[in-house]
């Protein structure tokens, strides 16, 4: 049973309408637009945090490790080591750490929310880990505010995405455990916003305080945007009590197994896990790398690169916003593949003038006073073509959240989007590795070609993206297998038991 109702804090809630069913399939009672955004908000705080690390401050930190105050082609030969006797290239250094930090949000998101599904307490299966580990987010971005070395920075990363992978695993199981089918379009068009707002709220916030050259104004903005979109969550959304998926004897080793083979065996998820993974990669590509793109083959400087990073998201982001909202709505009508198709086609196009875009034609939208001097805000009109990303961006977020939405059994909501998000970790540090290594190879050849090639392996995954996406069976698990068919669960004694 369940639904969300709006309440002043420290009221006591009343139900506006009755409860609906969970133990079928999804909620009856339909929401209204303030309480789908209630459900949503915290998207935002999530992606403004890590827009902010990741795409603007984790570049220009890692550069300052590896290269101190050489830049440009300058540092090639001179970098220094980051941990004991180790010697790498700037952008391979930042895919190791973003791809240790993948690590462990494929070991705690999935588990995390698993064991949500099985959690009993008076606020509910998921706010528990909301609240506990948004305050632990705090603290770990204080570290990464102090840490002065490269192993510092790692193991702050690490925590924090141990933490932060806490609370959005349990968090994501909002929409399948309280939207009815005929609004999961509207639902994910909304989330998918509200991860693009984030991302631009992060990457403005960030570049202000680059600008500012204080990355550290940057991490408080964004620590105190979350605690605010958390509590907003834990004030205003009701959660229903659930109805926890049969639990099943046996070791915990012996669940595990038995979860991994019938993940397996849902052919369909599996192929949209690769579909998606795929097409994350090669947006992640341009974002990752972005600093990069504009430091080495545009020849900016970091104050400039910070500014274009942040004035080609913003346009990213008004292009996802328009698209995604709409997107949600017409897969409800055209069906989830045809608009993911799309979005697949649309970036694809959208990516392949920037592989060979270059500095001029720009415009000089104004000029910054720093400290260390005057510098021109420059904007290469070749970055017009994120306008077309932004499009298929946004209509692939709305869609392919929808889709999985669709084809995951409803009783176990929390481990399959677990699962699902362990590939959208994973696919910012991929593209960091590969950009990384296309970066090291091919800059030592023609400086400023690595992050053109990257961008040239992003077309590709694209088209990848689209093939893998052929054999999906878009029909709700129910449809198929009858709402009483649930894969196995994580055994007795592995999850909190009920709190008074």
């Amino acid at each position: 049973m369940g639904d969300v109702l709006a309440r002043e804090p420290g009221a006591r809630a009343a139900p506006r309408a009755p409860l609906a069913t969970l133990v079928a399939g999804r909620p009856t009672r339909r929401m209204t637009w303030r309480e789908l955004f209630q459900i949503s908000v915290y998207w935002l705080a999530i992606n403004a945090m890590w827009g902010a690390w990741d795409i603007q401050i984790l570049p220009v930190r890692i550069t300052t490790l590896v290269c101190g105050t050489l830049s440009g082609a300058a540092c090639l030969g001179h970098e220094q080591p980051i941990i004991g006797g180790l010697v790498v290239g700037k952008e391979f250094a930042t895919g190791l750490l973003a791809f240790g930090g993948a690590l462990v949000a494929v070991a705690v998101q999935p588990m995390a929310a698993a064991v949500s599904d099985y959690t009993q307490t008076r606020w509910g299966r998921r706010k528990p880990y909301i609240v506990v580990f948004t305050l632990l987010d705090m603290v770990f971005l204080a570290g990464l505010a102090m840490a002065d070395t490269f192993i510092s920075v790692f193991a702050f990363v690490l925590l924090l995405q141990a933490s932060s992978n806490a609370a959005q695993g349990p968090f994501q199981g909002y929409v399948p455990d309280l939207v009815p089918e005929e609004q999961v379009g509207i639902a994910s068009g909304l989330m998918g916003a509200m991860i693009i707002a984030g991302n631009v709220v992060g990457l403005a916030v960030a570049g202000l305080a680059l600008i500012a050259g204080d990355f550290r104004l940057g991490l408080a903005g964004v620590a105190a945007l979350e605690l605010v979109t958390m509590l907003a969550t834990v004030l205003t959304v009701r959660e229903p009590p659930g109805v926890a998926p049969p639990r099943v004897g046996g070791s915990l080793r012996e669940s595990l197994g038995n979860t991994a083979r019938d993940v397996a065996a849902h052919h369909s998820y599996v192929w949209l896990l690769g579909s998606r993974g795929s097409f994350l990669v090669g947006v992640s590509l341009l974002t990752r790398m972005g600093q990069f793109y504009m430091r080495d083959s545009l020849g900016l400087t970091t104050e400039q690169a910070g500014f274009a990073v942040f004035a080609l998201g913003a346009m990213v982001a008004v292009m996802n916003g328009l698209a995604a909202f709409p997107a949600g709505m017409l897969s409800d009508r055209l069906g989830r593949k045809t608009l993911i198709y799309g979005a697949c086609a649309v970036c694809l196009v959208g990516m392949i003038p920037l592989v060979f875009a270059g500095r001029d034609p720009s415009i000089t939208l104004g000029t910054l006073s720093l400290e260390s001097g005057r510098v021109d805000a420059v904007f290469p009109l070749a970055g017009l073509a994120v306008l077309v990303l932004g499009v298929g961006y946004g209509m692939f977020v709305a869609a392919d959240w929808a889709l999985m939405t669709d084809i995951i059994p409803k009783q176990t909501t929390g481990r399959y989007m677990g699962i699902s998000n362990v590939v959208t970790a994973l696919a910012s540090p991929v593209a960091l590795l590969i950009g990384g290594l296309l970066a090291t190879v091919f800059n030592a050849a023609v400086f400023g070609l690595g992050p053109r090639m990257a961008l040239a392996a992003g077309v590709v995954l694209f088209g990848v993206a689209a093939l893998l996406l052929r054999p999906v069976d878009p029909r709700r698990w129910e449809d198929v297998h009858g709402a009483t068919d649930v894969p196995p669960a994580i055994p007795p004694g592995t999850a909190p038991g009920s709190a008074a």
